[in-house]
């Protein structure tokens, strides 16, 4: 998916679960929903000027150690962010790090749906999950925009609960 679904997803996402609209959940929503794309030099997560002093030397050295959507994309790294938002609590407010994970998350769910699906045992398998290879949608398809619609709404009426 585009770098702004994901964000759109993690963000209608973050208003349900919570009921309310939350400044630093909706800006750690949008970040852990443009992280795991960190493998792909010119994501969206390397554009951001906030955060792109960092994000584009980690873009660079994911890209040439791993292969777009294997280890970011894994559950394995999802434990250790968990694990280090934990940690850093004290750092980030408790909403800031709730929301970078339900971005990771709905960011690796999101992909799941689409032809490429994620391989979220990796290292141990490499094997890609995700619907059932005729359901898959495609990057930037017509599929993908229409979701994008629909969740815009759904966001419009979560924040007018």
């Amino acid at each position: 998916m585009l770098g702004k679904t994901h964000v759109l997803i993690a963000a209608v996402s973050a208003l349900a679960l919570t009921g309310h609209f939350d400044p630093p959940l909706m800006a750690g929503a949008a970040l852990g929903a443009l992280a795991p794309d960190i493998d792909k030099s010119g994501s969206l997560i390397t554009q951001l000027p906030v955060v792109r002093w960092f994000t584009r030397p980690a873009s660079a050295l994911a890209e040439r150690t791993l292969r777009h959507r294997t280890g970011t994309h894994g559950l394995f790294v999802l434990l250790g962010l968990s694990l280090g938002v934990l940690c850093l609590r004290e750092v980030f407010t408790p909403a800031a790090g709730a929301g970078f994970l339900i971005g990771y998350l709905t960011h690796l769910l999101a992909d799941a749906l689409t032809i490429s699906g994620v391989p979220l045992l990796w290292p141990w398998q490499v094997r890609a999950y995700g619907l059932p290879k005729p359901l898959r949608l495609r990057t930037g398809g017509r599929v993908e925009y229409v979701l994008t619609l629909a969740l815009l709404l759904a966001g419009v009426w979560c924040a007018r609960r």
